[in-house]
């Protein structure tokens, strides 16, 4: 599902790369602006560093709190071995302590910790007469730890995962029209997905140690592992005025290496289960003053699954039994308003947005209280309202003090295992280095 305060990473990711082609004398060059030139330049080594450092403290309204913090990271080099052939090689990683909710395409789970690494090598080759494409294959390794709240270490984390893959994007630089600068991508990439904690219930079922006793189905035992293969196409657009915009769609086809499709009767079936996930997003931004601009992110995801749910009802009579078909489709939506104001000459400026997000089910029911279903389709909204006041220390030195606030609902009320409603603030003030 689309999560709103995740482009700010991706916006990092962007930046990167957009940085080096700026640096690099394609077609975009002329577009550089004076604020994006951090970067220690050589003859053939480039640097940037882009590191925030946060308290923060949060509330979970009538429920806990807690006191951490955040640290988010973005280091990157390139390396010039010849005209239009660089090697870049990106780190973006991340720590917070703070009460949070995250899922993996099930149900949402509370965390206190969080670790996010992801080791990006790239090369970057320019190909045509004029240099006008770009070909930049990649690998990529990622590491995410949780410490749910009931964990005890890093390793515990039911959603943990490892990601290693590879990648190649196409840009192409001079995709401008009506007096504006282009750059259109073309990406695909592969990778292979492991939860070392995602165990089937089946495999557990059978097991127990006490008595001597050890699963011997094997028969969906990382039931969360599987393939994935990711295709998206960007486009950015930008104008020496007052309007950009950009947008990008994705499919993301994943093929489950163990899970098995249930049947409707409960049955395993020799079918494994397959998902696709169709985004799509826009986002434009608008400089009303030279002071004031505004931005407007909208979104969309898709989620087809061939995999269905059989409830038992946790009872051993069969006519209790619910079977609910493509139990993982969905389709959600959202937007997000955004205003900032850069106060001129006193280096302060106030950044405030507002997302919402919501996910309707194509048919998983709603649960009353003790697991009974209700008798409409499941949905789940989240409302977010983000203000932050910034100071600029100098060009590298920035500090910062934030409050988060999210509202999560449903139309579920079966929240013996899960929370579904709630409200979480979350307030921070920190550093932020940029280099």
């Amino acid at each position: 599902m689309i999560r709103f305060e995740c482009w700010k990473y991706k916006r990092m990711i962007v930046m990167v790369i957009m940085l080096f082609i700026l640096q690099s004398g394609t077609a975009w060059s002329d577009a550089a602006s004076a604020p994006d030139r951090r970067v220690y330049t050589s003859d053939r080594l480039k640097l940037i560093t882009d590191i925030e450092s946060s308290y923060a403290y949060s509330d979970l309204k009538h429920s806990d709190s807690l006191s951490g913090g955040i640290l988010d990271c973005l280091l990157a080099a390139s390396w010039k071995m010849k005209e239009d052939q660089f090697f870049i090689l990106k780190y973006d990683g991340g720590y917070e302590k703070k009460l949070d909710f995250y899922s993996d395409g099930n149900v949402p789970r509370q965390r206190t910790e969080y670790q996010e690494h992801t080791l990006t090598p790239m090369l970057r080759m320019g190909i045509g007469h004029d240099r006008d494409l770009s070909v930049i294959p990649s690998l990529f390794y990622t590491a995410t730890l949780n410490k749910d709240t009931q964990s005890t270490g890093w390793n515990d984390g039911l959603y943990n995962y490892y990601d290693a893959g590879v990648g190649v994007d196409f840009e192409f630089g001079k995709a401008g029209f009506a007096g504006g600068n282009g750059l259109l991508t073309f990406g695909l990439q592969y990778y292979n997905r492991h939860h070392p904690n995602f165990i089937s219930l089946l495999d557990l079922a059978a097991e127990n140690e006490d008595l001597g006793l050890f699963s011997a189905l094997d028969t969906e035992k990382d039931e969360k592992d599987y393939k994935g293969i990711l295709a998206k196409i960007e486009y950015l657009w930008a104008s020496e005025t007052r309007f950009s915009w950009n947008t990008e769609y994705s499919i993301l086809y994943k093929k489950l290496d163990d899970k098995k499709v249930v049947d409707v009767n409960g049955h395993l079936t020799g079918n494994g289960q397959v998902d696709h996930l169709h985004t799509l997003s826009f986002q434009f931004t608008y400089n009303l003053t030279r002071e004031l601009k505004t931005g407007l992110k909208l979104g969309t995801d898709i989620n087809k699954s061939n995999q269905n749910f059989w409830d038992g009802m946790e009872s051993y009579r069969y006519e209790d039994a619910v079977a609910t078909e493509n139990y993982y489709d969905y389709f959600s939506y959202g937007l997000q308003p955004e205003i900032s104001y850069h106060f001129h000459p006193f280096p302060l400026s106030v950044n405030i947005f507002y997302s919402f997000h919501k996910t309707k089910y194509d048919h998983r029911k709603a649960n009353f209280y003790g697991g009974a279903y209700k008798n409409e389709k499941q949905w789940e909204v989240k409302k977010t309202f983000f203000a932050e006041i910034s100071y600029m220390i100098s060009e590298k030195w920035s500090i910062h003090a934030n409050w988060e606030n999210t509202r999560s609902e449903s139309n579920n009320d079966d929240d013996r295992f899960y929370l579904y409603d709630y409200t979480l603030n979350i307030y921070s003030t920190g550093l932020s280095f940029k280099y």
